[in-house]
């Protein structure tokens, strides 16, 4: 009978090591995006389209990109996202940064692994 409950404390151990593992290999993988608040920061009211592109990469998504008028691009990953406005001479204009909440992370990554409706 003890080696019952040494096998169950074995197991209920082996499967939280292997939650532990795969919950850090899930935040080092998402923390290599381009797309963070400190990046967000670095970006200022005046820069170009092009060193704001330098800074955040490729834009996920261009709105209103004609020449002469405001135009906005749209970064995303996971469930972040900034947003980054332009003036007619291709400056920035304003920004907005938003991230989605630990809870909309964990909906994000177990959509990935898990079957929908």
């Amino acid at each position: 009978m003890r080696t019952l409950v040494k096998r169950w404390w074995f197991w209920a151990a082996a499967i939280l090591l292997t939650a532990g593992i795969t919950a850090g290999v899930v935040l080092v993988h998402s923390g290599q995006s381009k797309i963070t608040k400190a990046n967000f920061d670095k970006v200022q009211i005046g820069m170009t389209a092009e060193e704001v592109e330098q800074i955040l990469g490729e834009p996920t998504q261009r709105a209103w990109d004609l020449p002469g008028e405001n135009s906005a691009n749209l970064w995303l990953c996971d469930v972040t996202e900034i947003m980054v406005y332009f003036d007619a001479d291709h400056r920035v204009s304003n920004k907005d940064f938003t991230r989605g909440t630990t809870w909309d992370y964990l909906r994000y990554v177990l959509s990935k692994w898990l079957p929908t409706r």
